[in-house]
C-alpha cells in the first residue's frame, strides 16, 4: 500500500506538466483545424472574377458537324465574350457552309455574332455571300439558322450573277432545298 501511495504521490505531483502539455497540444490542434477549414472554404469557392471580365480570342476557328458531316466552319480575326453572355461577338468573319449536296457557300463580313452551341450566326456590315455557281450576294446583315439550314436577311440585297444584276429587299436561302428567294421590291438588269 505504501508503494501505491508513493506512486500516487509522484503522479499527483506532476499534473502541472501534464496539464500544460495537454493544453498546448489542444491549442495547436484547434489552431490547425481553424486554418484547415479556412483553406478548405477558400478552395471550394475557387477564384472569383468580376462580371465585366471579357475573354478575347484572336484568330478563332470553330466548326459544327451534323450527322458526322461538316455543317459549317467559322473563322474570325477576333472574338470576344463577357462572362454572363451566351453569344460571342466576332470581327473579321469568314464562314464556310455546306449544303445537302456538299457544295460550299462562303459568307464574309466585318462583324458577327455566334450564339451558344452554334445554333445561329449573324453577320453584319459588308456582308458578302459566294454561292457555288460563283453568284455573289451583298447585304448589310443576315442570320444563318443552323437548325433550319436557312439564311435570311431583311436588308436590301444585291446579286451579281454574270451579266445579270438583281436587287431586292429581304432574302431567304434554303440550303437543304438549294432555293433562293428575294422577298420584296425585286428588280433585275441584264447587261448585253
Amino acid at each position: 500500500m505504501a508503494a501505491l501511495a508513493g506512486r500516487a504521490g509522484k503522479f499527483f505531483r506532476q499534473p502541472p506538466k501534464l496539464c500544460r502539455l495537454t493544453l498546448t497540444a489542444a491549442l495547436l490542434a484547434a489552431f490547425g483545424l481553424h486554418q484547415y477549414r479556412a483553406w478548405q472554404e477558400d478552395s471550394a469557392e475557387g477564384p472569383s472574377l468580376p462580371s465585366n471580365v471579357e475573354l478575347v480570342m484572336h484568330e478563332l476557328t470553330a466548326t459544327r458537324s451534323a450527322a458526322g458531316a461538316l455543317q459549317w466552319r467559322l473563322s474570325a480575326r477576333q472574338a470576344g465574350q463577357t462572362m454572363h453572355e451566351d453569344s460571342t461577338l466576332l470581327e473579321g468573319v469568314h464562314m464556310l457552309l455546306k449544303d445537302r449536296q456538299g457544295k460550299e457557300i462562303v459568307i464574309t463580313a466585318d462583324s458577327g455574332t455566334l450564339l451558344a452551341h452554334g445554333d445561329a450566326v449573324s453577320a453584319q456590315s459588308n456582308v458578302e455571300i459566294l454561292l457555288p455557281d460563283a453568284t455573289r450576294l451583298y447585304t448589310e446583315a443576315l442570320v444563318y439558322d443552323a437548325g433550319r439550314d436557312l439564311i435570311t436577311s431583311t436588308d436590301p440585297v444585291r446579286i451579281d450573277a454574270g451579266k445579270i444584276q438583281t436587287t431586292g429587299m429581304g432574302m431567304q436561302i434554303e440550303l437543304s432545298k438549294r432555293r433562293f428567294t428575294l422577298q420584296d421590291r425585286v428588280r433585275a438588269v441584264a447587261q448585253p
